[in-house]
């Protein structure tokens, strides 16, 4: 029968370990000891390993290794020669003239661990034997050695009564750090003994041996026997019981001990463990049905021990301590009594403290002969028992847990000033002892309401669903704990530079940097701001993205370097305004599927379970169900040897969740494909998934390894050497100073050197450190509450100097100028920029000198003009006048861009402008300071430079501002996503994805190159950018909301969680890329198209086709797919193609001019009423026709309108209510009566053409909210719009309501 191996099954091996038959010699564990001297009863004994049982094999190590021929059950008869032949002659003989010299009455070799490697290496070296060799086991012959040690911690001992069987586990972790999970079942069983020496001779074993005692020398005791299970995934409670189980067999039946176990190992190791997600395993082992619970995340480990243990041995400030303690990573010692609750309560808090990963010396169970371990150098956790404390005491700096008192201490004390144990945050722990009551659960204290229950298997169900349910509500907590602890961190990283703001955020800590200053250094940090930088969509992002709340977003708009901070004037994260909101806990919905019995033929339960799920898979809705169905399916055909269906079931779960996909067993997989199933796999349309995943995996072992990312926690260093215009980029880029490119680009050619192209030291140094000077500066600056605003930046601040206001300090906002009096601290509001009318350079004649004064000309109040007021001091109050002195030129210039970007920004609508107004000024302003300096390029030339770097000023003397009152009532605001692109890029798709109680509305950007940035929509703040996930260049098509999806088109389908902007799904059937995505029916099919001229119905909840794929071949360069009454109508550039839901061709739309040469179309839309519109890429003309009957109802002219530029042809088409949206190449919209089709608005949006249209709804709503365009490469600005509104147009058609 061939092997069957279950990948990621339950168990990987089965040990026995202790005394059978077999092994009939115990040896004392300390060499020196004499049983002459000692009682038999008081000796510790070397325990020996019996048995190991994996899935295929099973090993027994008596009198020496050799297979057992009758596992697995149903294994054929027929075999090789038996290592009992093979090895008697050699081994056995060589074993047995050893031990006759020291003991004459032995009967068989003593084998512990020394002896197993010993007689496996002379096994293995005896070239002379036939070839035949131990199986291979699931684990080392290293790990095979440990192992009776920590099953019998206390020593190996016999007793002169029957001690009760008990339970513990323990952790084994490999050098990989890798984890793997033993569960110990101790039992006792009666034996006669004999002492020889220094040995005991085990004469037998058996529950009645009163009979058998044939003289004197013989004892009777009672001996353990330890049963290991050992396996990656942390079952606690599942394993008991399975082990509990089987326990009860064999106490009934102590004489079929071997028949129970080999069952038990067999079931075990041939029972997958399900992924994460919604589905349950169940199963039978005898007559006790077993459920296998999934973890709940990919990132996470099954639960499935009882976490409220933990809260019943610790009160709140104890288990706060502990979790402190761990956080910091100090020597930690855990004390208990009970070793089973030693690794209960260790484990759970491992739980407790995700994601941060313990990475040290980690060991639940220590055993009495390596109490040693306690004096190592190093961190370490270590769990010991309780009768060991003073031992534990006596070594410096260890901090002890005692779960039996509920206490956490420092010994000695005399050295708590090395050892301390830290602080939490206020904040977070206010928030967790409020849910402190919630997370104790008395379970007795629950059943006191309750009747009795005599149906053992109704209460053992009723438990589990109790603890479950704790579990939950204790993970959920303690993960809100953990993101409240990690919060400022979290607004402190930046992902794209690699950087970790520590310092600063330090400084803004206060009292709490203690604690955070001691995390900051230890290596579960570091591993943990790893992670983050990668920006992964785990269980914690995702925590922390639902506890954000509506209003808080902590990444910026243009300047891409976070929320600008109100008093303190620098351009940093502020860690206070954060609003934190209440996430509930979610109710998870779990199906259950139940495995076959597990019969003596392994190969028949293998394929009655594929059967199985493959009818479970016909028969599912729920889409991630599906996902959990296929895995299962892969697993069953690797056991099965179908390689080829077993990877392209992996496919299938990489498409609908790649979270859950093993990508290391599935390169495995296809590293074991013969060329004709590498052929055959290479036909699937979807191989690429298989092919990319390769490629992946073949990169990163060839390259990076876990410490490969270098991350900045330091203030950024001045390279000591001359810059280029790339390093000088990436230089004030990571500094924070600017992130556009094209600034970038006007200040390097101002600074450089003109002889060598490349900017000096001196000079970068200078500009730089001016830059940090002024920031500084402001930074030192208080105001009171409530005299500027939170989002307000201070950008510059005077010396002392004389004013009309007296003498103090003016200051400089993106807002406003004020004034704070020298001594008092008086403030006093200047003018709003917005407000100023004209900046005067003017001079003050003193007596012996005149000085360069500032004069600022304000406008007049409405009020004030009204009435018409000449009285002599209305002059002096619309101005301003300050003594600057040498500084005046250059705070005309700071104040002017200053101004002159509030202007233009206001007049555009443009929110991201005031951003690049405040970066304008401070490199003007460290442009200027750097220039005093003799040794910087351009001492000599600080106007000119000034000049050229006064974007604004020159921006607002175009007067492009100025728009035309059409457009000017039509804008709500602009974005401009290209902002920080080293090339400018068209938008290329757009969606706004609508918010509710507990999300934000968002609005996603594509752009050309396949990133995709998401924007806060009430903010306005770039909350995420996503690089397409098929290539890093991949073209985004087209993006859709479906169901509470993002849907993506590209080369495939990228599928979006758009609450933590994840991406689990791919679908890979489309050739080409994806163009348009059309839900149909409710939401409950969509349409897919390509290029290529391929649409696919897909059933949403499953994704799976619902029909078969449409293919039109004569459809080249298919651009817009729409339907119309079951009508799929396809625009291409040359025609537009009309067939029913098959794909049958009913129309083709076509113009022909004269010449008989086609019109190229660019834009297609059909209206609710049925027509088609259709636009020409050259020239300004639209079609009509009739969807129905394929007439050709009228030709637009979009030319004829007066004040309109030339179209130059249309790029874009989009039906709003009742108006047609025309978006053109010339960057004007059209917009037409759809009844009349005449021209109602013409709008000046974009400098580009309009490359898309997005029609923005409420849920449920038949009108327009928003209408947001995004312009070429041009221009790569995204405009949103108010609809047309359907009353008080007609006569002017002005907008009823303007953005103002």
């Amino acid at each position: 029968m061939a092997e069957v191996v279950i990948p990621n099954c339950l168990v990987d091996v089965m040990l026995l370990v202790g005394v059978d038959d077999r092994c009939t010699q115990l040896s004392p564990s300390h060499q020196e000891t004499q049983l002459k001297d000692r009682r038999i009863m008081d000796t510790e004994y070397e325990p020996q390993v019996v048995s190991a049982i994996s899935g295929t094999d099973m090993v027994n190590f008596f009198p020496f290794p050799y297979k057992d021929q009758t596992y697995p059950p149903g294994a054929r008869k027929e075999s090789p020669p038996s290592l009992t032949d093979v090895f008697s002659k050699t081994t056995v003989a060589g074993l047995q003239r050893q031990s006759s010299r020291t003991n004459p009455f032995q009967r068989s070799a003593s084998v512990n661990p020394k002896t197993i490697a010993r007689t496996m290496s002379i096994f293995h070296s005896n070239t002379g034997s036939p070839a035949v060799t131990i199986p291979t086991l699931p684990i080392s012959d290293e790990v095979i050695k440990s192992i009776p040690a920590f099953c019998f911690p206390d020593g190996f001992t016999p007793h002169r009564t029957k001690p009760a069987p008990c339970m513990h586990a323990f952790i084994l972790t490999s050098t990989h750090k890798t984890r793997s999970y033993a569960h110990c079942l101790t039992f006792y069983r009666s034996a006669l003994v004999t002492q020889t020496g220094k040995h005991i001779i085990v004469n037998k074993i058996g529950e009645k041996l009163s009979d058998s005692c044939d003289g004197k020398d013989d004892v009777q005791c009672y001996l353990p026997l330890c049963c290991v299970v050992i396996s990656k995934c942390p079952y606690y409670s599942t394993l008991k019981e399975c082990l509990s189980k089987m326990l009860s067999f064999i106490e009934k039946d102590p004489e079929n001990m071997q028949t129970y176990i080999k069952d038990y190992a067999n079931i075990l190791t041939h029972t997958p463990v399900p992924p994460a997600g919604n589905v349950a395993i169940t199963f039978s082992v005898y007559d006790l049905p077993v459920t296998l619970m999934p973890p709940t995340h990919a990132e996470k480990s099954v639960i499935d021990l009882p976490l409220h243990l933990v809260f019943m041995c610790f009160n709140a400030d104890v288990f706060l301590q502990i979790l402190a303690c761990i956080l910091v990573e100090e020597r930690i010692v855990f004390l208990s009594s009970n070793y089973a609750l030693l690794t209960i309560i260790m484990e759970s808090i491992m739980n407790m403290i995700l994601p941060f990963r313990w990475r040290f010396t980690y060991c639940t169970i220590l055993p009495s002969g390596a109490l040693g371990y306690l004096e190592s150098p190093g961190t370490f956790m270590y769990g010991v028992h309780s009768r060991h404390k003073h031992h534990v005491q006596q070594v410096d700096g260890l901090v002890i847990v005692d779960i039996d008192a509920g206490t956490i201490t420092i010994e000695p004390e005399i050295n708590m000033e090395d050892v301390e144990i830290p602080v939490l945050p206020s904040d977070a722990v206010d928030t967790f002892t409020r849910k402190w009551p919630q997370l104790k659960i008395q379970l007795e204290l629950l059943e006191t309401k309750t009747p009795f229950c005599f149906n053992m298997e109704a209460v053992r169900e009723q438990r589990f669903k109790r603890i479950k349910e704790q579990n939950r509500l204790i993970s959920h907590v303690c993960l809100e704990l953990m993101v409240n602890l990690f919060r400022t961190v979290i607004l402190k990283i930046q992902p794209k530079l690699k950087l970790f703001s520590r310092d600063e955020l330090l400084k803004e800590l206060g009292d709490d940097s203690g604690f955070y200053e001691r995390v900051f250094k230890t290596d579960m940090f570091s591993v943990f701001l790893k992670q983050r930088m990668e920006e992964p969509s785990d269980y914690f992002t995702e925590f922390y993205m639902k506890s954000k709340g509506f209003s808080a977003s902590r990444s910026s708009s243009s300047l891409n370097i976070t929320s600008r901070t109100g008093r303190r004037g620098s351009l940093h994260i502020s860690i206070k305004p954060v609003e934190v909101i209440e996430v509930p806990l979610e109710n998870r919905l779990e199906n259950e599927f139940s495995l076959p019995t597990i019969q003596d033929d392994l190969n028949a339960y293998t394929t009655k379970a594929a059967e199985k799920l493959s009818m479970a898979l016909k028969n599912c809705d729920g889409h991630d169900d599906e996902t959990s169905l296929y895995y299962l399916l892969a697993i069953f055909y690797i056991a099965k040897g179908n390689r080829v269906d077993a990877a392209e079931c992996f496919i299938k779960v990489a498409e609908r969740n790649n979270k859950i996909l093993p990508e290391r067993l599935l390169v495995q997989l296809y590293s074991e494909f013969t060329e004709e199933e590498k052929t055959t796999v290479n036909k699937k349309p979807d191989n690429e998934i298989l092919h990319k995943i390769v490629e992946d995996s073949e990169t990163s072992t060839s390259g990076h390894s876990e410490h490969g990312v270098k991350i900045r926690m330091e203030p950024i260093e001045i390279p000591c050497r001359d810059l280029c215009l790339l390093d000088f980029d990436s230089l004030v880029g990571e500094k924070e100073i600017s992130n556009h490119f094209d600034t970038n680009k006007t200040l390097f050619k101002s600074l450089c050197d003109p002889h060598t192209n490349m900017i000096p030291e001196a000079t970068l140094r200078n500009f730089i450190l001016c830059w940090d000077d002024n920031q500084y500066k402001c930074n030192q600056i208080t105001v009171a509450d409530g005299l500027i605003g939170e989002d307000e930046t201070i950008l510059k601040v005077t010396p002392v100097v004389k004013s009309d206001f007296g003498i103090g300090r003016m200051f400089l906002t993106d807002k406003r100028l004020f004034f704070l009096q020298d001594v008092s601290n008086n403030y006093k509001e200047i003018v709003k920029l917005r407000d100023i009318r004209k900046l005067e350079k003017s001079e003050h004649a003193g007596l012996l000198s005149k000085t360069p004064t500032l004069t600022i000309h304000k406008k007049q109040s409405e009020s004030h003009r009204s009435s018409g007021k000449t009285k002599k001091g209305s002059k002096k109050d619309s101005t301003f006048t300050v003594f600057l002195k040498v500084d005046r030129n250059w705070w005309y210039i700071i104040i002017q861009e200053m101004w002159a970007g509030k202007i233009v920004a206001e007049g555009l609508k443009d929110v991201m402008m005031i951003h690049h107004a405040i970066q304008s000024v401070l490199l003007i302003d460290a442009v200027i300071a750097s220039g005093q300096d003799d040794v910087s390029t351009h001492c000599k030339r600080v106007a000119e430079v000034a000049d050229q770097l006064s974007y604004f000023i020159k921006l607002m003397l175009t007067e492009k501002h100025i728009l035309p009152k059409d457009t000017k009532d039509a804008l709500q605001t602009k974005l401009d996503p290209n902002v920080s692109e080293k090339e400018r890029q068209s938008v290329q798709a757009l969606l706004y994805i609508g918010g509710d109680s507990s999300t934000t509305p968002m609005l996603w950007v594509a752009l050309g190159a396949g990133k995709i940035k998401i924007y806060h929509a009430v903010s306005w703040m770039l909350e995420k950018e996503l690089m397409n996930r098929q290539t890093s260049n991949a073209q985004v098509g087209c993006m859709r909301a479906v169901g509470s999806h993002v849907w993506i088109g590209s080369m495939g389908i990228n599928i979006y969680d758009p609450r933590f902007f994840s991406c689990s799904q791919q679908l890979m059937d489309h050739q080409d890329l994806v163009i348009d995505i059309v839900p149909y029916d409710n939401g409950k099919y969509v349409y897919t198209a390509s290029v290529d001229g391929t649409i696919i119905k897909r059933n949403v909840q499953k994704l799976a086709h619902a029909q078969e794929k449409i293919k039109f071949d004569n459809l080249k360069n298919l651009r817009t797919l729409k339907i119309f009454e079951d009508k799929l109508v396809c625009g291409s550039w040359s025609s537009i193609l009309i067939s029913n839901a098959k794909g049958d061709i009913l129309n083709t739309l076509k113009i022909t001019q004269e010449g008989g040469m086609g019109v190229d179309f660019d834009g297609m839309t059909v209206t609710s009423s049925g027509q088609v519109w259709a636009g020409s890429r050259r020239e300004g003309k639209v079609y009509v026709w009739d969807v129905r009957t394929a007439k050709h109802l009228a030709n637009l002219d979009l030319d004829k309108k007066e004040g309109c530029k030339r179209s130059r042809g249309v790029s874009s088409i989009a039906e709003i209510d009742d108006k047609m949206w025309i978006g053109t190449k010339s960057g004007d919209i059209r917009i037409y009566d759809l009844s009349s089709r005449t021209v109602w608005k013409c709008l000046q949006a974009h400098e580009d053409a309009v490359r898309v249209l997005c029609d923005v709804r409420d849920s449920g709503s038949c009108s327009s909210r928003y209408i947001i365009s995004g312009g070429g490469s041009t221009d790569g600005r995204v405009c949103i719009w108010s609809p047309s509104p359907k009353v008080g147009v007609i006569e002017s058609g002005s907008f009823s309501a303007s953005s103002e």
